[in-house]
């Protein structure tokens, strides 16, 4: 039935991508539904880009929309189509970013729900610490939540952050990861002009560091429905986070799934049909 609704939404062209101007300077898109009951806000991982969830494994996004869900998204600076340096991902700017686009789907007349990807969870959980005001519901998809680190760490990430932002930390491996285990869909995401060369930049350790940290002692303040998936084998960031996170926030509504040996990239990963599917459920079940 899925792929058949897919099949559907795909022949009857809403699956169009249409510019979506936030205001924000950043490179914005929408999938709009012919038949729209509800709206996604979904905000991408680290050097990511939003069109890309149409080409994933998974088909992320025309799914949605098959659903009757329509599909916001901007690209963060430096990543995908928006400007600023390749890589420079400042988490400051993309949850100032974030805010303003819910602003503009309050009045959307359908619920509107949350998602983001890694580096996107975290923008996305900051984002609902700050203003819970209309949002239906929020999921993170192994969302870049936890770092063990010490104070004099996040001392000299702040320090870099201010200092060379744009330039990379010096890290061994240059933060390469095993995203999934389609060596088919690796292979695209390596080659993907789009995707920015591994390495973390200042600038958004700063922010990561930051919020990682300082968001601890807000999660309990979150009363909205919240949905978080981590794959059991991600190296990317670390699926305690997810786990420490339903048990902090005080939603009666709140679900934990983890799925067993998923890696970071689960769009792309071997259990991608699995993780686009718990999410459309978990949406339609609270509409």
């Amino acid at each position: 039935m899925e792929n058949r609704s897919f099949d559907i939404a795909h022949e009857a062209g809403i699956v169009a991508c249409e510019d979506w101007n936030t205001g924000t300077g950043m490179a914005g898109y929408k999938w709009i539904a012919q038949h729209e009951h509800a709206i996604l806000l979904y905000q991408h991982a680290f050097g990511d880009y939003t069109q890309r969830l149409t080409q994933d494994r998974s088909r992320f996004i025309p799914h949605l929309v098959a659903q009757g869900i329509s599909v916001y998204g901007i690209d963060m600076p430096g990543c995908g189509r928006s400007p600023g340096k390749r890589g420079a991902a400042d988490p400051f700017a993309a949850i100032r970013h974030h805010l303003t686009a819910r602003s503009l789907l309050a009045n959307a007349g359908v619920p509107v729900f949350l998602a983001g990807h890694s580096l996107g969870g975290l923008v996305t959980a900051t984002s609902l610490v700050k203003d819970e005001a209309n949002v239906a519901g929020a999921i993170l998809v192994a969302p870049a939540l936890k770092y063990e680190v010490n104070r004099p760490t996040r001392w000299l990430a702040q320090l870099g952050g201010s200092i060379v932002p744009d330039r990379k930390l010096p890290l061994r491996n240059g933060s390469v990861y095993n995203l999934t285990r389609d060596e088919r869909e690796q292979q695209k995401l390596l080659n993907d002009p789009l995707l920015d060369a591994p390495g973390v930049t200042w600038i958004t350790a700063k922010g990561v560091l930051y919020y990682s940290f300082r968001n601890w002692s807000r999660y309990g303040n979150i009363t909205t429905p919240v949905l978080a998936i981590h794959g059991t084998h991600d190296t990317a960031t670390a699926p305690m986070g997810s786990v420490q996170f339903i048990d902090s926030v005080s939603s009666t509504d709140k679900t934990l799934h983890l799925i067993d040996g998923g890696l970071h990239d689960l769009f792309d990963d071997i259990v991608s049909d699995e993780t686009r599917d718990t999410m459309i459920d978990w949406i339609n079940h609270r509409i």
